[in-house]
């Protein structure tokens, strides 16, 4: 190994790695050796990497950007144990966050000098062997891991009585590895552990089941016409010492559509009920571009720049000049006591040889869930519900293999119980900060984390827009289960609450959006967010109390002639005028939070949010309104503001009282309704705002109106 060395890097010592050294080696000199030395080859690129903190575009002594100094290495504080260190060239440059690693079986490791675990092939032994123990030590001794965080049902995972779902993949047992996965339909009436596969289809169709291929895979699955991810989540379910496992494609007949509606509705018991859920993140790429299934098990010491080093630990002296540096980080001082005590105690062997590996892995990436952000996988819209809804999950990533359950995340290479990461999710049971709950605090827990899976479901993409309301029913159902509330397109209905009507208050998160009004695939009230081609969001409450209801609503009858929903609010209403955007506004042209005296308050920072004026010839602004969608013309027409809500505003003395309304416009084609007392006039949202300079002034000239939204 210390031939992939050049003769400098093989005078590092242990000594030096865990004190400090400089390298013998300037920029040039590295650049030489960096075809026949590994560590030379990871020092030209930190070269390339290095930053000065003191450096600008427009300073006239910007810094020398060839960076041809010796480098220097120092451990970072970031223990238990020695983790990671930073080459570089002065204290005014730093280069970027260098993993140190050591074998799980070397004395470092065992002795807790390095915790940090080597990057190993994503199927090596020792991955099996950390997954199957992850997954031992959750199904014993994590209660809330057997628990669905949305549907609050219990899951017995130790003694196998989770009822499999309709069909499923058999793939055999590791004592008979000849025998071919088969699919097996269950009715519902057979029990066990099983699991599941989080995948993108991507632009290439992954193999299907058909009413024409059932009967003979329910035989044998065809193994080489399965793509690579298939054959080895089928491996890996197998190699966990696992049954039996669920993939969409295989697992509901894709022509047949009374199966695809049946179990599109169980995605959720599905997900929730998996003893584990696979997900396959990069199989299409990082991006999702790839027209080629690249597997599962894609990481391994190529993912990443590294060198792995073999460290002489005696009979070498510590440095004098660290002795007794007492500026040293908590690690860095256990790790030199270590050493010393071998060397008093002789416990090491002359000229004994340790291996350790330098990562340029990057240690600050951020989280797990912020790693898997940048993903394709995870912007996918399928996958939401899939991720959201699953107790655990086995994350198998470009570069890394990784895993997390309801408590924590854990990558291959944590090495440590102290650096897990706990995992965070909403959590309905969690008593209020004073002191238990009441029916109103749940709903409102339950509205807030709602709000959050659609801000962040609606920022996923979808190859069907068809598909944008069936791929959210698992988790409404698994809601509905256990709340008895009524979904409406994406809006959760808990009866004549201030809750739904706050849901209806929502807004795109770029005003003047893309609508699906009128698309051929898919049909939508205008008061749902489903509407939107795009991110929704809710205004921020964090300065408003004591809401009021404006307005009573009633949902009316699903429509069977194209599937959409009437919205019936009795209450008050009045014509607005609807100014320029706050982006036209010189003041408010830099794109920076906008405040304003006048009108007083916090209005939506996007720069094409709209005023509102008053009517009574002043133009004064009196409040803001977010249109959904841009106006062919680029006017949305008479505008007619519903307030539904009233607040106390604590931001502001003068104007203690705001107004949130719905933007509404008269339909063209209006027919009174049948059904609704006085046979309203016919509407369609158009955006929402908020009445903040006046509001009580300005809600004493609305006029009483009932109005049926579409």
């Amino acid at each position: 190994m210390n031939s992939e060395l050049c003769a400098a890097c093989r005078s590092i010592t242990l000594p030096k790695l865990i004190t400090g050294f400089m390298h013998p080696l300037d920029r040039d000199q590295i650049s030489k050796s960096r075809n026949s030395c590994q560590l030379c080859a990871l020092l030209l690129d930190i070269y390339a990497k290095q930053t000065c903190i003191n450096y600008s575009e427009t300073a006239s002594d910007g810094c020398d950007k060839l960076h041809r100094h010796r480098l220097k290495w120092k451990v970072m504080g970031l223990g238990p144990g020695l983790r990671a260190g930073m080459f570089r060239l002065d204290s005014q440059h730093f280069g970027p966050y260098i993993r140190v690693c050591a074998p799980e079986e070397s004395t470092l490791f065992q002795q807790g000098i390095i915790t940090q675990r080597e990057i190993q092939p994503a199927d090596s032994p020792r991955n099996l062997r950390l997954l199957r123990n992850w997954l031992d030590e959750c199904r014993m001794h994590h209660p809330k891991c057997r628990r669905g965080s949305y549907s609050g049902q219990t899951f017995d995972d130790a003694s196998c009585s989770t009822a499999l779902p309709f069909r499923v993949i058999d793939v055999g047992s590791t004592d008979n590895p000849e025998t071919h996965p088969r699919l097996v339909t269950t009715h519902h009436n057979i029990a066990g552990r099983y699991l599941t596969l989080s995948h993108c289809w991507g632009k290439v169709q992954p193999t299907k089941t058909t009413k024409a291929t059932l009967d003979s895979w329910h035989v044998a699955l065809p193994w080489a016409e399965l793509s690579t991810t298939f054959r080895d989540a089928i491996r890996l379910t197998r190699d966990l010492g696992e049954r039996f496992l669920w993939i969409d494609s295989l697992c509901i007949v894709q022509d047949d559509p009374v199966d695809l509606d049946t179990q599109i509705q169980l995605m959720g018991v599905i997900f929730e009920g998996s003893y584990c859920t696979i997900a396959a993140t990069d199989a299409k790429g990082t991006d999702g571009s790839l027209l080629t299934d690249q597997g599962l098990f894609l990481s391994g010491p190529w993912s990443t720049k590294h060198a792995r080093l073999l460290l002489r630990k005696g009979p070498s002296p510590l440095p004098t000049e660290n002795q007794n540096n007492n500026n040293d980080p908590d690690n860095v001082k256990i790790a030199r006591k270590w050493l010393e005590h071998e060397e008093v105690e002789k416990v090491s062997v002359p000229n004994e040889f340790h291996e350790v590996i330098l990562d340029e892995s990057p240690v600050h990436a951020g989280t797990p869930t912020l790693q898997l952000q940048q993903k394709a996988w995870h912007s996918r819209g399928w996958v939401f519900q899939e991720r959201e809804l699953t107790r655990r999950c086995i994350f198998f990533a470009q570069d890394h293999l990784m895993w997390r359950c309801s408590r924590y995340w854990e990558t291959e290479q944590t090495g440590v119980p102290e650096r897990r990461m706990t995992y965070t999710t909403g959590d309905l049971d969690t008593p209020n900060t004073f002191g238990g709950y009441n029916a109103h605090d749940l709903d409102y827990n339950l509205r807030l984390l709602w709000e959050g899976c659609v801000q962040n479901y609606s920022a996923t993409r979808l190859t069907y827009i068809s598909d944008k309301h069936k791929a959210l029913r698992g988790l409404e159902e698994r809601l509905t289960t256990r709340f008895d509330v009524i979904f409406r397109f994406g809006i959760m209905d808990f009866g004549h609450k201030e809750t739904v009507l706050r849901q209806l208050l929502w807004m795109p998160a770029s005003a003047q959006g893309k609508s699906l009004k009128g698309d051929p695939h898919f049909s939508c009230p205008s008061w749902s967010w489903m509407i939107i081609d795009g991110p929704v969001v809710w205004s921020l409450y964090e300065y408003l109390a004591h809401p009021e209801l404006l307005a009573s609503i009633q949902f009316g009858k699903q429509s069977l002639k194209d599937g959409t929903q009437e919205l019936h609010i009795s209450g008050v209403g009045a014509t607005i005028s609807v100014g320029p955007m706050v982006g036209e506004i010189e003041c408010f042209a830099d794109g920076a939070e906008r405040w304003t005296k006048e009108p007083h308050g916090q209005i939506a920072t996007d720069p094409r949010t709209n005023w509102v004026l008053s009517t009574n010839g002043s133009d004064e602004r009196i409040g803001w309104v977010v249109i959904d969608t841009a106006a062919s013309d680029g006017q949305p027409g008479e505008v007619i503001a519903a307030p539904l809500l009233q607040y106390f505003r604590m931001d502001d003395e003068d104007d203690s009282m705001c107004v949130d309304f719905l933007a509404l416009i008269k339909q063209t084609d209006s027919v009174a309704g049948a059904d609704y007392g006085d046979a309203p006039e016919q509407y369609s949202r158009v955006g929402r705002g908020r009445v903040i300079k006046n509001a009580f002034v300005w809600l004493q000239t609305c006029q009483h109106l009932n109005f049926t939204v579409l």
